[in-house]
């Protein structure tokens, strides 16, 4: 098959309409699930029209990201297409594909084409995956083969306006979910297993640290390192939850999100003056030390830092859209920006989360060498997108939980380490979700309370 044969892990195809062509840009769903399937190239930015011939207003703007995208010839041959993105009207919502045929060195253009063929009933596009990141496509002429069996399959769309073809049923091996739960059942019954990482080339090496049960799952797995997003076993994210004791699991934290403000003054103060205006003194008595952290939740004053999370450009009540300049803020009693997450910066980094996700609960031993096993029950979610985590903050689901710290203050060389992280219990991740589901992995059938 021709995705397979050019290293797709998983395959999309849209029936497209006469609209979806060059000039009117192929409509990729009228909500953001596109984003979650569709690995970026860049971060979001924020676009604004020229306001010499437009008033700019919230209704006017746009974000966009590029796509690592090429196009596929029916010889399989690949051609690079420079300067495919993906436009994001996000108070409609919608999202476009743009700039698809502008520099590649070859695409079906006459397809394409509003004044030749690209108005044309039947046409299908497929859209392929790589675990790096990268995205193939093809688009099959409506006389084709490929056409016929796309529109033969009668398919029904399963994430945004695209359906999924599973290539691991095509090949007889069963869907990407049941395997994934034959792995987990396999890892399950094994017990207790060594702590261990996959290297880049495949080879094995141990690990003995305190957070080696997501790298020894992985690795059984069979999930190599890639720098691309997060563990991935055929579209599915993989989280290791540590939970302390199988039997008796605790509600345990789950780190969600790390990245760091990119507005406000903790972008414009050096990392030590930010935290000498909003920090305050070790609370464990250590010397020459002072912190910025504690959990700030949504609409709650933190004692510690004075600051008070909140969010522009959202509203709880029209939990579907937000705007394209808006913000996760930590302000002051006076509305002093301190720092401020923009909603292009988030979601940049939402997009690395897969649309689906499996979390795998783990009981590390004490004595060396360290061990792991991993539960017989699972939890899966599918199906999120960014207003979803912008609805799960307002809700206090999700809160901020800094581990900022300054030694060495008051010395002439003070040291300064950042680390912001958005964490939940995980009791609340299911509101992330659009279908939550429990599962016992050796039945694969759903766990009664």
């Amino acid at each position: 098959m021709l995705m397979a044969d050019a290293g797709a892990t998983r395959l999309y195809i849209k029936y497209l309409a006469p609209n979806d062509n060059r000039k009117n840009q192929p409509y990729f769903g009228g909500s953001f699930d596109v984003l979650n399937i569709l690995p970026l190239a860049s971060d979001f930015e924020v676009q604004r029209p020229d306001s010499s011939k437009r008033t700019v207003t919230k209704t006017t703007m746009r974000m966009k990201a590029k796509l690592n995208f090429s196009w596929l010839s029916s010889d399989g041959n690949e051609f690079r297409a420079p300067n495919a993105q993906l436009i994001l009207y996000p108070q409609y919502p919608e999202v476009r594909f743009s700039g698809f045929l502008r520099g590649a060195g070859w695409a079906p253009k006459d397809l394409m084409d509003e004044s030749r063929r690209g108005r044309d009933p039947g046409r299908v596009l497929f859209i392929g995956v790589r675990a790096n990141g990268t995205i193939v496509g093809y688009l099959a002429a409506p006389e084709s083969q490929a056409a016929r069996d796309a529109h033969g399959m009668a398919l029904q769309p399963t994430v945004a306006v695209f359906s999924e073809l599973d290539l691991s049923m095509i090949a007889g091996r069963g869907s990407h979910r049941d395997r994934l739960l034959r792995e987990l059942a396999r890892i399950h019954r094994t017990g207790w297993i060594t702590g261990k990482a996959l290297r880049a080339d495949g080879t094995l090496r141990d690990c003995q640290s305190g957070n080696c049960g997501g790298y020894t799952l992985e690795a059984e797995l069979g999930i190599l390192p890639n720098g691309y997003a997060d563990p991935d076993f055929f579209g599915w994210e993989i989280k290791q939850n540590d939970v302390g004791q199988l039997v008796r699991p605790r509600n345990h934290v789950v780190t969600l999100l790390t990245p760091n403000p990119d507005s406000g003054e903790y972008s414009e103060l050096p990392l030590a003056a930010f935290v000498r205006r909003y920090g305050y003194s070790d609370r464990r008595g250590r010397a020459d030390r002072m912190n910025f952290g504690g959990v700030h939740r949504f609409g709650e004053r933190q004692r510690l830092t004075g600051l008070t999370l909140g969010l522009r450009g959202f509203d709880p009540d029209t939990p579907k859209t937000f705007d394209a300049d808006g913000a996760l803020i930590l302000e002051t009693d006076d509305g002093t920006i301190a720092a401020a997450w923009t909603f292009a910066k988030l979601l940049s980094h939402w997009n690395r989360k897969h649309d689906r996700a499996a979390f795998v609960p783990s009981e590390r031993s004490d004595g060396r060498p360290r061990c792991y096993r991993f539960g017989q029950t699972v939890q899966l979610g599918e199906g999120t997108d960014f207003p979803r985590l912008l609805g799960a903050i307002a809700g206090q689901y999700v809160y901020y939980d800094p581990g900022i710290k300054l030694v060495e203050h008051e010395g002439a060389t003070p040291q300064t380490k950042s680390r912001s992280q958005f964490r939940m219990k995980s009791a609340g991740l299911a509101a992330l979700y659009e279908r939550w589901s429990e599962l016992d992995v050796l039945t694969g059938e759903p766990t009664t309370a």
